[in-house]
């Protein structure tokens, strides 16, 4: 008889430990603890504008998991995806929202946005609190009419522009050189098309030494490539591939190189800033002319090519995978 009294007497003390730890969870420690991974968060500032949360270092020490990814937007801004998971007593309370900028947005506008994105996102987690008798909802029509009218009012019409410079310079007892790179590339993509355009141009100069006698290498190349797309739904789209090429490195005087092809997504195109698995087939012709005569006692010559890209990205809590595989094959 006692040892069965005193069985039961410490099954009611664990539960009633257990609910006890959960109501002072609720009631003491209000704001739920918040980690959150992605580029160039600025956390100062969500600190000083995100008050009813606790910002943690350590993952597993969180109730909330945000987890943001970043990418160019056809506006010729940015695409945030935040994805919110719960856990621990927000287990299961999970969302995905999209916040996006415009390419003349100020640093000052384009963190307000995304601090105004955040706060809608955290709402549901903090509804199941305490705190959320403090918090007040506020509806500002003219900031919904503002956005309305910025998606047609863009200067640049979706372009992207970027200018890069590249150089090395590298030294050893029996090696000298350099090295100077120039690109320049402009980019259109709205949800109907991609529109790509790459150039640059290279040099590089080494000199080798080898006891009384120097020897000079000089290469240089240029290229100039065009991708045009066009979407045929969220998961596919056919376009064209074009590019010319010089390399004296390679014994290319000129090559011009026409690629018609198609490529399919496995997942939507919206969802490729996070995830991401693409086939693309292309086939062409590449002509080809020499500065010096091959080994084949060619000046010139005429290819017929196929090419398959695969495509893989994934970014998640865990991490990240990136995967590239090309292949091509004459006919």
């Amino acid at each position: 008889m006692v040892k069965y009294i005193t069985f039961n007497w410490i099954i009611i003390t664990w539960v009633t430990g257990t609910v006890l730890c959960q109501d002072v969870h609720q009631e003491i420690n209000i704001k739920p603890r918040l980690f959150i991974e992605g580029p160039d968060i600025d956390f100062d500032y969500l600190r000083r504008e995100v008050t009813f949360v606790d910002y943690v270092r350590d993952r597993e020490q969180s109730d909330i998991f945000l987890f943001v990814t970043r990418r160019r937007s056809g506006s010729i801004g940015r695409e945030y995806t935040m994805i919110f998971n719960g856990r621990g007593i927000f287990e299961g309370i999970n969302d995905t929202l999209l916040y996006y900028t415009r390419g003349i947005d100020s640093n000052d506008e384009e963190r307000t946005g995304f601090v105004r994105t955040m706060k809608r996102g955290l709402f549901p987690y903090i509804n199941k609190t305490r705190l959320a008798k403090n918090i007040d909802i506020n509806y500002n029509e003219l900031y919904v009419s503002n956005e309305t009218d910025s998606k047609v009012d863009d200067p640049w019409d979706y372009w992207v522009f970027r200018i890069e410079l590249q150089g090395w310079i590298n030294g050893e007892s029996q090696r000298e050189g350099y090295s100077l790179k120039s690109a320049f590339n402009a980019e259109r993509i709205t949800d109907d098309w991609k529109l790509k355009f790459s150039s640059s141009i290279g040099y590089q100069q080494d000199e080798y030494s080898f006891e009384d006698e120097k020897i000079f290498n000089i290469s240089r190349n240029k290229f100039l490539g065009t991708e045009i797309i066009k979407s045929a739904g969220d998961h596919f789209g056919i376009g064209l591939f074009s590019y010319y090429y010089s390399s004296t490195y390679k014994n290319i005087d000129h090559q011009l190189a026409f690629y018609p092809g198609a490529e399919y997504s496995f997942y939507p195109y919206s969802e490729s800033s996070h995830q991401k698995i693409t086939i693309a087939y292309r086939v062409g012709y590449d002509w080809n002319y020499y500065i010096e005569e091959t080994i084949f006692n060619k000046w010139k010559e005429a290819l017929v090519k196929q090419r398959m890209d695969f495509g893989l990205e994934f970014k998640e809590q865990w991490g990240e995978i990136n995967l590239d595989i090309n292949y091509i094959w004459g006919i």
